[in-house]
């Protein structure tokens, strides 16, 4: 992911640093700094906000794609029978 301005590149290389080390991945689209980079929008110029607010829709997006992605991944899992043995669940 590579974006316009350098807040947004930033806080992106932190998510997707944090995104790998979460157990829940939904978690990332919470995560405090992007309500910072919201909360930026009223403070700055009218002519640089729109290019900004895009730039961070695009990381908002970018993030609900690798959430919902890694969520397939996990559903296409097979399932653990945990009434079985630990031998019949675990590779040879």
């Amino acid at each position: 992911m590579s974006y316009d301005n350098s807040k947004v590149s930033a806080v992106a290389e932190l998510l997707e640093k944090r995104f790998d080390e979460l157990q829940l991945k939904s978690d990332i689209l919470k995560a405090p700094e992007l309500r910072e980079l919201y909360a930026q929008i009223p403070t700055m110029p009218a002519e640089e906000r729109g290019a900004f607010g895009q730039a961070i829709n695009r990381l908002k997006q970018d993030l609900e794609a690798k959430v919902a992605s890694h969520q397939d991944q996990a559903e296409s899992l097979p399932a653990i029978d945990v009434t079985a043995p630990m031998d019949v669940n675990s590779p040879a």
